[in-house]
């Protein structure tokens, strides 16, 4: 039996050919020690590559030929995709649990006390800093009438406090009050309570007066904040990918899942941007149609961090067709757009900042080149395509056609 030595550094017997079908035969005394040497013949043409210098070990010298830069590029894709699934796997066990919600630690005047003279204010103390609203109180009297109150703010500077005054003269009774605010982690929370004066009223307190959540607006808000994750895991992900595996050869089909993701996230922020409004106040989605709500939605820091959002996807867009320049400050818009979450959501509440942001951008990015990454090898690995070389396993030689 008679073996082959051909550029891909392989054998071949007599008779078939390598991947590329032709025979580049340099030395026929680095045969296997285990397989006869036999005679070479080889024709090189003019498109041939030229010849590849061998060691003494019969070994292709390293950077004596391209392949060896191609075959370096894949273990360092590879090497990348284990990095990023490791790093999300720490990331995602050994993170201590999301901080949850602002909750009411305590109220002035307490549920269910019963006064002997009116309050002048009512007082929430949370866990952590709220935002308020326009309509945080709602009062209501025994009679179920609701009460006109001052407008709502922070009691003695504090941002986790809300406080409101009431009107000067109250009747005896029980009354309800309910409170919206929005906590630091840009969702809103609600509740209720009451209090009496002089003595309890003999019916019970107005029920359902708390504000309630619509359900639409809240599924909208909910599809539109997976969208952006999934837009935000394509576009990060694709571009690390190019980036650090660098295909030998433009493969439009891996630019799809990029362009794919810039647009999801660009819809998906327009989305939450328009909805912020009638989210934190709990009213339908036709809200979103109020000027009014869309001018006090960007002066908060969720409405901030969603136009930040908006300026680096232009950014991005800006550079997609320059592809140094995009390689060169890619890093940097990937960070930034990891932030407008950060920034706008539980990391931002907690007592270590700094640390639970950090974390929460590391976070992000590991899910992003961990998702992109695995959606552009299942883009390579497709049925009916070629997979590019760079990537391509060693496979046995193939039959020369006859």
């Amino acid at each position: 039996m008679t073996w082959w030595w051909t550029e891909e550094c392989r054998y071949v017997r007599r008779g078939e050919r390598s991947v590329k079908g032709k025979f580049h035969v340099k030395h026929q005394e680095h045969a296997p020690k285990d397989r006869p040497h036999a005679p070479f013949t080889s024709e090189l043409s003019n498109d041939d590559p030229p010849p590849v210098s061998m060691g003494s070990t019969g070994r292709r010298q390293r950077g004596s030929r391209g392949s060896d830069v191609e075959r370096d590029d894949g273990h360092r894709c590879r090497r990348l995709m284990l990095l990023g699934a490791l790093l999300a796997l720490l990331v995602l066990g050994g993170a201590a649990p999301a901080s949850a919600h602002a909750a009411l630690r305590s109220s002035d005047p307490a549920d269910g006390t019963v006064l002997k003279t009116a309050p002048r204010a009512l007082t929430l103390t949370f866990t952590e800093s709220v935002g308020l609203l326009d309509g945080s109180f709602r009062v209501y009297d025994p009679d179920g009438h609701r009460l006109r109150t001052g407008e709502p703010g922070h009691a003695d500077g504090r941002a986790d406090t809300a406080r409101v005054t009431l009107p000067g003269k109250l009747d005896e009774g029980t009354y309800a009050v309910a409170w919206r605010v929005v906590s630091a982690d840009s969702h809103p929370i609600s509740g209720a309570f009451t209090f009496s004066v002089g003595a309890p009223s003999p019916t019970s307190a107005p029920a359902a007066t708390a504000p309630t959540e619509d359900a639409a607006t809240r599924t909208l808000v909910d599809a539109a904040r997976y969208t952006a994750y999934g837009g935000a895991a394509l576009l990060i992900g694709a571009a690390v990918f190019l980036a650090v595996c660098r295909p030998p050869e433009e493969d439009p089909a891996l630019r799809r899942p990029a362009r794919i993701g810039w647009w999801l996230l660009l819809a998906a922020t327009a989305a939450l941007l328009l909805l912020r409004a009638p989210y934190e106040t709990g009213e339908g989605p036709s809200a979103a149609l109020d000027p009014g709500a869309l001018a006090r939605t960007v002066t908060t820091r969720p409405g901030w961090a969603l136009l930040a959002r908006l300026a680096l996807l232009g950014a991005v867009a800006a550079l997609a067709r320059r592809t140094r320049a995009l390689r060169t400050v890619g890093p940097v818009l990937a960070v930034a757009l990891a932030l407008t979450w950060a920034s706008a959501e539980h990391a931002a509440a907690g007592p270590q900042v700094p640390v639970a942001m950090t974390a929460a951008v590391l976070h992000l990015l590991a899910m992003a080149v961990w998702l992109g990454g695995l959606v552009c090898l299942l883009t390579l690995t497709a049925p009916g395509r070629t997979l590019p070389r760079t990537y391509r396993p060693a496979s046995p030689a193939s039959p020369s056609p006859a």
